[in-house]
């Protein structure tokens, strides 16, 4: 797939975010808006420059892409999930096709730049806290509401041995508003699958500051860390960007 990369969007510590559209056959621009997300080597570089530079990477940036994109694939369903369009790497402005997180192990000795394509978004949550202050009432209502039909989602998903699926780095600037004035959830690269309810985990992911008691003491968390933070979510956008 050829792309028009039209502008950088974002940048965050793991990626940067460009729109783009396809490049079509006859030279015109297709009508689809999309988002490219290319992850970071692991000098913080946004573009991968060789082939030791993908190798570094492979272990963490890599690794980060095949679990996004086995996320998303998973909860294409939902309507609150930002709109899964494929899994590849960049090279030039060219995006090529990964089939499986399989086939992506297999590319650690070539110059390309890991990635996932997205359908475009207006705005990120953070982005309106900046612009327009803290939500009113009915806003904040609306929003919440839609995050936590997506947490529900991932929560109660189950595909084959999986249980559940945990976002973990649940921020303003991962929900994001769509063409459709639709709140979604993105971001999945923190996210983890459970194979059990009652599986517990440890490990430190996400914005220090929305972590829960129980993390922060050193102790284990499951599906409640979302929770807790869909009440930080909840508490910053009330009060406004300040909070």
């Amino acid at each position: 797939m050829h792309l028009m990369i039209q502008a950088r969007r974002g940048e965050g510590g793991f990626s940067s975010v460009y729109s783009c559209r396809q490049l079509l056959p006859d030279g015109q621009e297709g009508d689809e808006r999309m988002v490219l997300k290319v992850l970071k080597d692991a000098a913080g570089r946004p573009h991968i420059t060789s082939a030791e530079g993908l190798a570094s990477a492979h272990s963490e940036q890599v690794v980060r892409a095949c679990i996004e994109a086995r996320v998303m694939r998973h909860l294409q369903a939902s309507p609150h999930v930002v709109r899964y369009l494929g899994f590849g790497y960049l090279q030039g402005e060219t995006v090529y096709a990964w089939g499986t997180a399989a086939d992506a192990a297999q590319h650690t000795q070539v110059t390309r730049a890991p990635c996932v394509l997205l359908g475009a978004c207006l705005k990120s949550a953070q982005d309106m806290l900046r612009d327009f202050g803290r939500f009113s009432v009915a806003e904040a209502k609306g929003a919440l509401r839609a995050v936590a039909s997506g947490l529900r989602d991932m929560h109660q998903l189950k595909v084959g041995k999986l249980d559940s699926i945990i976002h973990r780095d649940l921020t303003a600037a991962n929900v994001l508003l769509d063409f459709s004035f639709n709140f979604v959830l993105a971001d999945f690269g923190l996210s983890k699958t459970m194979l059990s309810r009652d599986e517990a985990s440890r490990t430190r992911a996400g914005v220090p500051h929305f972590h829960p008691p129980e993390l922060v003491a050193g102790g284990t968390y499951n599906a409640s860390v979302d929770v807790w933070q869909l009440g930080c979510l909840a508490l910053r956008r009330s009060a406004g960007p300040g909070s």
